[in-house]
């Protein structure tokens, strides 16, 4: 009877010697890495250096015994430390895709396609010409001269997406147009790069050229950026929401978004093609994604930033040998080598960027992200000594390349593009980007709506629908009328518009994980009962604003009953009035309110009270008008966010008054508006919902509906 074998677990001594490695890595690269960014240079600098100094160059040097206890000459425990380095490189092309703009690549796809195609060419030929040179005895035999100038010319043809993304994130360049520009070339280019080395693989095994191969792996290559970044979008769409839908939470989305891309990664590399390119795809789509929440792009990148990187970065390193470098024949080759690499990637590069339209200073800074070759040459270097085509020295000589030249990357870059003036276009881009990253509004995603009875709860829910009509939002209706209110199916409508979408929840379990997930939670209050309640909107609303960890948006429609059953009956909402004090709150206010006034046409009026003046002490008039001219600061900043947010009749307005509720309940009569929108914030240390006297006794001095956003 055949008895199958057990499977060993990891060896106790492996798994020391590996836990021991990744400490130390991690250690010494996130200290230099440190040092490196108080010096002006990027944290890859110091993280480069850092596996150096504990390579063979330093610790092996100094403490040869010391060195050879931790970073043992062993394959298998070699190999071990590989996994993770590559898991390393998989999260920073998984960021790298994140941050990387489809649109504007789609827009500079011909110049993107120039500075690839001449920024491989150009080396490519340059590393060949210069491989004959090299003396007989740095490489395999004399016999691999040509497999050997060939493999030297993939290393110098190639560029480290990783590095070059990595410099580019902690310049913050990474969002410029040349920044993009940068990375959907070098991944062209090193796409291109990873079919030249299969070919030039095949050659140096099999001692022929497999154009079948090769040919297969470049139709791959391309099947899959096409299939990926078109039908995979809407694929990757459905997988988020049912894994939101499912599960919920910010943990079921970082798992699942992992596990994408680990998957796509053995996907391509199954077929042929580079492993990280499916990495990358998964990162486009998950950056271009409405579903992706901001919790789970920033613990991506703190698990990037702060572990799986410093250690691969560092483990690059560790395969320096400064001493064979040091020998002068070794040391001449290496530097006329170098030499020839700088100037191939850069006149390459330059010349593409050049065809593209680019100014001199945006080639230039091309060139110089470009010539970053980092880890990937070094894997060149790798594959070409377990094949017996590079010696010793040339290997060293490789990697050293790999290294100078992602160290030169970041002070030429920041050369370069400090030179580099933003267009019109680029400076606008930036600005959306940088507000969409701030606005409440524009990072709105999930809502939960809780229907009641009454006209303030179909308000509440039109009122969600007419947000989502420009911003893509999802509503859930926590319903525990059984599907009758009116709320739930007038929000059903929801589900026909293209950027809107409806989610129901019934049960208590759901109900609590959809309210938990959500970005605003949006109800109705009740009809208030007859005499003084201390419960401004009523105890229900009072429970849940207390126990809200997020803005809660309350429709009182108690006040001006007439407006209130025009505007639930779907009449267009026709004026908004926003009282506004420069607060957080009150950019909350203005924008949830643009967003209203977009989808319904509606004008909206920001509204400052300030004191009245005493016009017979000139210190207190003085004092006035700069009270004026900061409340007239703040509308006209709050007036170009709305504009920005697509509301078209926007104006502003300075009232003077000792009392703010009077005020704005008079201008509220005297405009006719039909919703009056505050931003407030919670008073702590109550029993109840305390918002404040003043707002308060506007809530009951109202006679137009009034719209409160809570945090």
């Amino acid at each position: 009877m055949e008895t199958s074998e057990v499977l060993r677990s990891l060896e106790h001594h492996a798994l020391l010697v590996l836990l021991v490695q990744l400490g130390i890595l991690l250690a010494a690269a996130r200290l230099l890495g440190e040092l490196a960014r108080k010096l002006g240079q990027p944290a890859v600098i110091g993280e480069l250096a850092a596996g150096v100094l504990l390579g063979p160059s330093g610790i092996g040097a100094l403490a040869p015994a010391a060195h050879r206890a931790v970073f043992p000459h062993d394959q298998a425990q070699a190999d071990l430390l590989a996994v993770v380095s590559w898991i390393g490189v998989l999260f920073l092309i998984l960021v790298t895709g994140m941050e990387t703009d489809l649109g504007l690549v789609r827009r500079q796809g011909k110049t993107a396609l120039a500075v690839s195609a001449t920024g491989v060419i150009v080396p490519f030929a340059t590393g060949f010409a210069v491989a004959w040179l090299v003396p007989v005895d740095m490489i395999g035999g004399a016999d691999q001269r040509l497999v050997f100038a060939l493999f030297l010319a993939v290393a110098m043809s190639i560029s480290a997406v990783p590095v070059i993304a990595k410099v580019l994130i902690e310049t913050r360049l990474v969002r410029r147009d040349v920044g993009q520009l940068m990375l959907a070339a070098g991944m062209a280019d090193d796409t291109l790069g990873w079919i030249l080395l299969s070919v030039v693989a095949g050659l140096a095994s099999r001692g022929e050229l497999d154009l079948v191969h090769a040919g297969g792996a470049a139709l791959t290559a391309i099947v899959t950026i096409g299939l990926g970044l078109t039908l995979g979008r809407r694929v990757f769409d459905v997988y988020l929401r049912g894994i939101d839908r499912a599960f919920g939470g910010a943990p079921a989305q970082l798992s699942a978004i992992l596990v994408a891309a680990f998957l796509a990664a053995a996907g391509t590399h199954a077929a042929g093609i580079e492993a990280v390119l499916g990495t990358f795809i998964v990162g486009i789509l998950a950056g271009q994604s409405r579903r992706l929440r901001e919790d789970v792009t920033a613990s991506i990148e703190m698990i990037t930033t702060g572990f799986v990187a410093p250690i691969f970065f560092a483990s690059a390193g560790l395969r320096v040998d400064l001493a064979l470098l040091m020998r002068p024949d070794v040391l001449g080759v290496g530097v006329a080598i170098l030499a020839v690499a700088c100037v191939g990637k850069l006149v390459g590069a330059y010349l593409g960027a050049w065809i593209g339209g680019r100014s001199h200073w945006e080639r230039l800074a091309m060139g110089a992200g470009m010539n970053a070759r980092g880890a990937m040459e070094i894997v060149v270097a790798t594959i070409g000594l377990g094949l017996g085509v590079l010696g010793r020295e040339t290997y060293s000589i490789i990697v050293m390349i790999a290294i100078v030249t992602s160290m030169m990357a970041p002070p030429l870059l920041r050369f370069c593009l400090r030179r580099v003036e933003m267009t019109p276009d680029e400076r606008a881009r930036l600005e959306r980007e940088q507000m969409a990253t701030e606005s409440f509004l524009l990072r709105l995603r999930r809502a939960v709506l809780v229907p009641g009875d009454g006209t303030a709860s179909l308000l509440a829910a039109r009122l969600l629908g007419l947000v989502g009509v420009r911003t893509p939002l999802e509503v859930s209706i926590v319903d525990r009328t059984g599907g009758q209110s009116a709320a739930v199916r007038y929000a059903e409508s929801l589900a026909k518009h293209p950027k809107g979408e409806l989610r129901t929840a019934q049960d208590e379990k759901t109900a609590r994980r959809v309210e938990e997930d959500a970005d605003l939670l949006a109800m109705g209050a009740p009809p208030p009962r007859k005499g003084i309640s201390r419960f401004l909107f009523g105890p229900r609303i009072d429970r849940k604003v207390l126990e809200a960890k997020k803005p809660v948006l309350v429709v009182d429609a108690a006040r001006g009953s007439a407006v209130v059953d025009r505007l639930a009956a779907g009449e267009p909402i026709r004026r908004i009035v926003v009282p506004v004090i420069g607060t957080e709150y009150s950019r909350r206010a203005v924008e949830l309110a643009s967003g209203i006034a977009a989808g319904s046409g509606a004008a909206l009026e920001l509204v400052h009270v300030v004191a009245s003046p005493d016009a017979h002490r000139f210190l207190v008039r003085t004092h006035g008008e700069t009270i004026r001219q900061a409340a007239q600061r703040s509308l006209e900043h709050f007036a170009d966010i709305a504009h920005k947010l697509g509301a078209e009749d926007v104006t502003t307005q300075i009232i003077e008054s000792d009392s703010t509720e009077r005020a704005i309940v008079a201008e509220a009569e005297r405009t006719d508006v039909d919703l009056v929108l505050l931003g407030v914030a919670l008073r702590p240390g109550n029993e109840r919902a305390f918002f404040g006297p003043k707002l308060e006794e506007l809530v009951r001095r109202a006679t137009r509906p009034v719209v409160v956003l809570a945090s």
